[in-house]
């Protein structure tokens, strides 16, 4: 019976390798022992060198991908409209107070049960719906019937400057 010897390279952060189990013993997974143990090669570069620059390659990568600067822009003016529309809930509330009297329903108790709190939020998540449907949604289902329609207006022509510099972009690459 052949016994197959198994060694496995472990790198750590020091870029130094050794065999696994113990190196000074030369002892191995397959239970043998080797004759000298896995020296680590001074002056080659750490094994994992080339593969942390293709990491930071590749996250460079995906963080200028169009979609990640898409995702964080909305997120910057979600987070600007989300403002917005809390002022419009509180106008709105201020509204319903000077028509009902108070617009803050967390002292309603009918019978005794608490219910003016979740009357509360329900009323503010209904104008907060509102105010999203009627501020982004009806617009961009406007945009895009006029986009279908063919009705959008045409992008204005370029300046002269731009032409200019067209031709000049175009003469150089004909060089």
């Amino acid at each position: 019976m052949s016994v197959t010897r198994v060694t496995l390279i472990a790198a750590s952060h020091t870029g130094r390798t050794r065999a696994s189990g113990s190196a000074e013993t030369g002892t191995t997974l397959g239970g043998g022992s080797t004759p000298h143990p896995t020296p680590a090669a001074p002056h080659a570069p750490p094994p994992g060198a080339q593969e942390g620059t293709l990491m930071i390659k590749g996250f460079k990568d995906f963080l200028m991908r169009g979609n990640v600067v898409d995702l964080a822009v909305a997120v910057v003016i979600g987070t600007a409209f989300a403002k917005v529309v809390e002022a419009f809930v509180v106008i709105i509330l201020d509204l319903v107070g000077k028509i009902g009297g108070k617009p803050d329903f967390s002292s309603f108790r009918p019978g005794g049960v608490s219910v003016g709190l979740f009357l509360t939020a329900l009323l503010s998540f209904v104008i907060v719906a509102a105010a999203v449907y009627f501020m982004v949604v009806v617009p961009m289902n406007h945009l895009a019937e006029r986009r279908k329609a063919g009705i959008e207006p045409e992008p204005e022509a370029p300046s002269e400057e731009v032409i200019l510099l067209t031709e000049i972009r175009d003469s150089l690459r004909a060089r």
